[in-house]
Order: C-alpha cells, then sequence, then structure tokens
C-alpha cells in the first residue's frame, strides 16, 4: 500500500511538471477560460459514459473468448479489465496490468489459462500497434498535421517505424519463435546487473509457450474476429476523446484526433513513467491544437483527457481489487480448513 501511494505521488509530481512544460513554452492557462472550457453539454456528456462502458465491454468480451471458461462472466470479465487497467496506471509502462489481469482471472480459472488469456491479449495489442502506427501516422501525414510533439518531431517518423517493426516483430517471436527468443533472453538476462531477473523473465517465456501452443489451436475465424475486436476497442478507448471534446464543444477534426491519440498511447509504453505521467501532459498538449484544439482549451482537454484515461481507474482500480483479494483469502482459508496439512511421522498422538 505504501508503494502505491509512493506511486501516486511520483505520478502526480510528474504530471504537473508535465503541465508546467506546456506553461514555460508558452502555453497560456487562464482560470477563467479553464473554468468555461470545463463546462460540458449535457447531449454530449450523456454520450461519454456509454462510450467508456462500450469500450469496457468490448475489451471484456475478448476477456471471456479467450478464457473459453463459463466461471469467466462478461461482469467478471469487466471486472478483470478495470483490475488491469489500474496495474497499467500504478507501474512503468503499463507492465502491471497483464500481472493483475492473470492474478484476477485465476480466481476463477486455472492460473496456466489466466497468464494464456494475458499473453494472448498482449500478443494481439501488439498486433494492433504493429499496423495502426504507420497507419495512424500517413493519416495525420496526409492530412498535413505536425504535432509538435517536443523533443520526438524531427525523428517521429523513425520512432513509429522502429515502434511498428519491435511490435511485429515481439508478437512474431511470442507466437513462433519462442525457442530462440528464450536463448536470447537468457544470453542478455546473463548481464551481472539483469542476473537476478532472468529466472522470471524465463518463466514467462516458458508460459508464453504453453499460452501460444493454445492460440494456435483457435480457428483461423476466431483469430481474425479477434484481431477485430481489438481493434474495435481500441477506437471505442480513443473515441471517449473525441467524444469530450465535442462535449466541450470544440470543433477538432476527429479522425485526426482519434489517430493522434492512438499515436501517442503507443508511443507512451516506452516512457518509464506509470501511466506515462508527465509525458501525456507535454506531449498531448503541445500536440492538441495541430488537430484543431484552440489554445483556450488545451489545458481543459488534456485534463479531463487525463482523468478519463488514467486517473478513473486510480479511483476504481482498488474498488475492485480489494473484494478479490478479500475474497481470495477466503476462498484460500476455507480450503486449508477442508484440507489440513497432514500431520508428519512420528509426531501422531
Amino acid at each position: 500500500m505504501k508503494g502505491m501511494w509512493q506511486t501516486l505521488g511520483l505520478t502526480l509530481l510528474l504530471s504537473l511538471l508535465g503541465f508546467g512544460f506546456l506553461f514555460l513554452t508558452g502555453q497560456r492557462f487562464n482560470p477563467a477560460e479553464f473554468a468555461a472550457s470545463t463546462r460540458l453539454e449535457p447531449l454530449f456528456l450523456m454520450l461519454l459514459l456509454p462510450t467508456l462502458i462500450g469500450w469496457w465491454v468490448v475489451s471484456a468480451w475478448r476477456i471471456q473468448i479467450l478464457a473459453a471458461s463459463k466461471e469467466v462472466t462478461l461482469s467478471r470479465a469487466v471486472r478483470s479489465l478495470l483490475l488491469f487497467l489500474f496495474g497499467a496506471t500504478v507501474t512503468p509502462g503499463g507492465t502491471g496490468s497483464n500481472v493483475a489481469l492473470a492474478w484476477y482471472l485465476s480466481q476463477y480459472t486455472s492460473p496456466k489459462r489466466a497468464t494464456a488469456v494475458a499473453v494472448f491479449g498482449l500478443t494481439f495489442d501488439l498486433v494492433y500497434y504493429a499496423w495502426s502506427m504507420p497507419v495512424c501516422f500517413a493519416i495525420l501525414h496526409f492530412k498535413g498535421i505536425d504535432l509538435q510533439m517536443p523533443f520526438l518531431g524531427p525523428i517521429l517518423g523513425i520512432i513509429v517505424g522502429l515502434g511498428s517493426l519491435i511490435s511485429i516483430g515481439f508478437a512474431y517471436a511470442l507466437a513462433f519463435q519462442l525457442p530462440r527468443l528464450e536463448r536470447l533472453l537468457f544470453a542478455l538476462f546473463s548481464m551481472r546487473w539483469l542476473l537476478r531477473f532472468r529466472r522470471g523473465a524465463l518463466r514467462f517465456i516458458q508460459e508464453t509457450g504453453h499460452a501460444m501452443a493454445e492460440i494456435r489451436q483457435f480457428p483461423v475465424a476466431t483469430q481474425l474476429g479477434l484481431h477485430g475486436i481489438t481493434a474495435l476497442s481500441f477506437v471505442l478507448h480513443f473515441a471517449a476523446g473525441n467524444v469530450l471534446a465535442a462535449a466541450m464543444g470544440l470543433n477538432v477534426d476527429h479522425v485526426a484526433l482519434l489517430a493522434m491519440q492512438s499515436l501517442l498511447v503507443a508511443i507512451s509504453f516506452v516512457i518509464p513513467s506509470p501511466g506515462g505521467a508527465g509525458y501525456f501532459e507535454a506531449v498531448l498538449g503541445r500536440s492538441s491544437p495541430a488537430v484543431g484544439i484552440p489554445e483556450a482549451a488545451v489545458f481543459p482537454f488534456v485534463t479531463l483527457w487525463r482523468f478519463l484515461s488514467y486517473f478513473l481507474y486510480v479511483f476504481i482500480g482498488p474498488f475492485i481489487g480489494a473484494p478479490a483479494i478479500l475474497a481470495a483469502s477466503q476462498r484460500s482459508q476455507a480450503a486449508r480448513e477442508i484440507d489440513p496439512p497432514s500431520t508428519p511421522r512420528g509426531n501422531e498422538a
């Protein structure tokens, strides 16, 4: 718990630094304009919650299909997704998200299957990023939109190309080249400063091997359908930003706004801060005017966007995780009472 509060404190500090960067680079901030911009139009505000819930349900549907268990109901899949998002918010690069997902699902299916679901999801996400990054970059390029990304702008095309190749390469290695990936990781984690992480990394690869053996048994139509569901879930996720812009009364290029969000989120996975704190505030703030967000609305838009994509799950996560931890503890206690440990020989009464 102490570590989580420290992480949240660091996140707030980095977020403030990101906003400070915007202010220092000439972004205007006026309290009266901020208050005026956060008065949302009721019609679009009412659409915001259904958009978020639609994203949760579609993403949970993918979890249900992958889990292939009657015990993993839609409501449980939604809760596992919210815990996944909470894990992503409090760990650098979202590294704790799949751990949280696998742990929650292991309450309702085997640990092996729960790990498989997490790995399946990671693979489908990587494939999405592999094709969506160049597509989104091309959309912005042909629209003549320069995102004005601090430090990254001049090499954005290179970053997109490398990111796409790395995503598809890692997804391919997970699916078809696990023995070679295992040898590569063994050599990498044999370095002195990485040696203590080697066992965990190799265990992950071995579990991934079992998971990929299962996913290859899915019919081709099911696999293609899962790729489609993955794309739909991401579109719904980013559509919340578009609905937010409409609720603020902003006349934006909605296709460009979707493309910008997808691109910035993909790049955020290499940012070593919890939930991309600092990065999103600075980069989204600098890039937003390029898609039609007026200067006076940048601070309000980024603040509300960060609440919807980050702080909302910081608040929701503990309400999902705490009951799950309590239920798991009670099941473990009940199992010990039903099947107590055997008495060692020689100690019988």
